[in-house]
Order: C-alpha cells, then structure tokens, then sequence
C-alpha cells in the first residue's frame, strides 16, 4: 500500500463502506421478513427442508414467499459485524494519521449509528 495519507485514508473509508452497505442488505432482508411476518398466513419459505404449507398458501401467485436461500446465518451476521468493525477501525487509523489539512480535502468518517 502507498504511504500516501490521503489514499490509505481514502481506501480504508471505501472499505468500510462496503462493510457499512452489507450490514444494510442484511438489514433490509431482515425487516421484510419481519414484516411479513405480520401476516403469518399469507406467507411461506421456499428451499427449506420441511415446510408443508397447505395448497391454499403453496399455490397462491399472491402469496409472498421467503427464499431461505437469502437469509444470512447467524455465523455468517456476526462475520459481517466482526468485519465492520474491523473496517472501521482502520478508517479511524487512517483519520488520525491525516493532517488538519488533509483532514478538509477528504469525506469524514460516517457516523456510528
């Protein structure tokens, strides 16, 4: 890596970026099922191994069904927040090892939220 400030900044600050809008996939996966979770009845999983919904749900066009294909495992939510973390780390590093100067050329930080 360059040992240009501005650019190991401007990197590390991509990175998290990514890492910011996986967190906002998951996320987004997540509240539609629980929002559709609001209508258990009007629902059903796709690629699961049980399921048994009855014909009136499985044949319905209009019946929304979750692929649990998409849904993030437990393991695979904590490797994506380990990560995050990880990134933002190396932005703050980054941050710091910029001048004041440098600082008012370059995007800040995103917030913590």
């Amino acid at each position: 890596m360059t040992d240009d400030p501005i650019r190991k900044y401007s990197t590390a600050n991509d990175e998290l970026d990514k890492a910011l809008a996986k967190i906002q996939q998951m996320r987004n996966i997540i509240a539609d099922v629980g929002q559709a979770l609001l209508r258990p009845y009007e629902l059903m999983v796709s690629n699961v191994k049980s399921g048994g919904f009855p014909a009136e749900v499985a044949l319905d066009s209009g019946i929304p069904s979750l692929n649990a294909q998409q849904w993030p495992t437990a393991e695979q939510i904590a490797q994506v927040l380990s990560d995050l973390h990880k990134k933002r780390h190396e932005a703050e590093n980054a941050w710091g090892a910029l001048s004041e100067m440098d600082r008012k050329l370059v995007k800040p930080l995103p917030p913590k939220k």
